[in-house]
């Protein structure tokens, strides 16, 4: 439904279950393909935080739905995530770094 950006953001999901070493494979103003290396049930709720920039130590909260999962390897999951709650003043900071990130790809 929406287009898709292939980033890589470090994840921390902090619930139903702490998961430090999880990344974005691509994301969207929506969604976002999570890869972990433990398997979220289809309809969980995970409340994560993203590292948009560590140098500038900006990371964002959201919170988001599993509407899909797929196993790729051992210990490798991918999660379709629906993005169900942001903060507003988060949702502009996320918004901008994806307009800027593909303005950034036209450009090239």
């Amino acid at each position: 439904k929406y287009g898709r950006l292939t980033l890589s953001y470090p994840v921390e999901i902090t619930f139903p279950k702490k998961v430090k070493h999880s990344q974005t494979q691509d994301v969207s103003i929506r969604g976002l393909c999570l890869v972990t290396p433990v398997p979220f049930k289809e309809n969980s709720l995970l409340k994560m935080k993203l590292k948009l920039d560590s140098e500038k130590n900006l990371t964002i909260s959201i919170q988001g739905k599993v509407v899909w999962k797929m196993k790729k390897a051992n210990k490798e999951y991918h999660h379709g995530i629906l993005i169900t709650d942001i903060k507003d003043s988060e949702r502009d900071i996320f918004r901008k770094l994806l307009a800027t990130k593909l303005i950034e790809l036209l450009l090239k």
